[in-house]
Order: structure tokens, then sequence, then C-alpha cells
């Protein structure tokens, strides 16, 4: 790997059936899938990058990243711990550790 590259793109809803009838219509064959230890959430393979739509709770309504309308984008990097401490000295917050 040459540099980071794009492995997902998460995108979280408080009307996930619009978002991804949205997304169908574009040609994008959204599909639901369960991996048993979370939500049903509609996803597909665009080229090599997942792409997936959940459902979330309206904006304000909960403190997380997970709410209406925020996005999640997953990178593959050469080393997450160098990644980490990069984003760490530029002041960023580490959500979730690995």
């Amino acid at each position: 790997m040459t540099g980071p590259e794009v492995s997902s793109i998460v995108l979280f809803s408080p009307t996930p059936e619009r978002r991804t009838a949205f997304y169908r219509a574009l040609g994008i064959d959204l599909a639901d899938e369960d991996h048993g230890d979370g939500a049903v959430h509609a996803a597909t393979e665009v080229g090599d990058v997942h792409v997936a739509v959940f459902a979330a709770p309206a904006e304000g309504t909960r403190q997380d990243w997970r709410t209406a309308r925020s996005t999640f984008v997953g990178f593959y990097v050469e080393s997450l711990d160098r990644t980490f401490e990069a984003v760490q000295r530029l002041g960023g917050e580490v959500l979730v550790d690995h």
C-alpha cells in the first residue's frame, strides 16, 4: 500500500429507508445486512469500498457520533498506531480504540 485507502463509508440517517431508496435510485445495490451483533442495515460494495446506511436518532438527541446525518469514513492505513499518534498530536480525539 502506498498510502491511506478508503475502506468504508457509513451513513447515519433518521430515515434510512428514504436514504437507501435514494442510493438505489442511483443504481447502488444496497441490500439488508445483518452481522448478528448489531442493527440490520443496508449495505453493499462499491468497487473496493463498503457502503452502509444505518438508522440513527435525530440530530441533537444524543451525544454520539452516530447521530442522524453524520458520516463515518474508514481508511486502511500502513500503521494504526502511527496514525493514532499523528491524530492525537493534532489534538484529535480517538473515539474508538483499536
